[in-house]
């Protein structure tokens, strides 16, 4: 059985912000190629959070949590609370099957 996951990535000319699916996640192609300069292009690490599992958090904000890549427009970096919910969200996902 392969073991591998791909993700898929798509620009897209005329969008502002950035989706998502199970077919892959969608930038603005405009937003992306002004941003290539930038340090972080924080909408391409949103929509990637998304590729390797992670919610969205629009409605609620773990206690003693500020901004974090994940609820969008509350940081423009990956944050310690980020790597943490990646790193737990391996954790269960071995757990379950044996990664």
């Amino acid at each position: 059985m392969a073991r591998h996951y791909d993700m898929s990535l798509w620009l897209t000319a005329g969008m502002g912000g950035g989706a998502g699916g199970d077919w892959g996640q969608r930038i603005g192609s405009e937003y992306y190629v002004g941003a290539l300069n930038s340090e972080n292009i924080h909408i391409l690490l949103h929509e990637i959070g998304h590729s390797f599992g992670l919610d969205d958090f629009y409605d609620w904000t773990p206690t003693g949590v500020g901004g974090f890549i994940m609820k969008a427009g509350s940081a423009t970096q990956i944050t310690e609370f980020d790597a943490w919910m990646l790193r737990d969200w391996w954790r269960h996902l071995k757990a379950r099957y044996g990664y």
